[in-house]
């Protein structure tokens, strides 16, 4: 399931390069999955680099942002 997932993020960052507001939504959804989960399923999260994944939207969004 978490690989599904970051397959579908992987694709999203793809498709919106110019959109803050999917980007701010994947991450919450990120956020939220790890906040609800159990140390395991952190874990899976991890290792599927979709923690990563977040970072670098985050990051995106901040040079969007500062125009850096």
């Amino acid at each position: 399931m978490l690989l599904n997932l970051h397959r579908i993020f992987a694709n999203l960052e793809k498709l919106m390069v110019e959109s803050e507001i999917i980007s701010y939504k994947v991450i919450n959804l990120i956020n939220l999955i790890a906040f609800k989960s159990t140390t395991e399923v952190r874990k899976l999260m991890k290792d599927h680099k979709l923690l990563e994944l977040r970072d670098e939207f985050m990051v995106s969004i901040i040079r969007k942002t500062y125009k850096i």
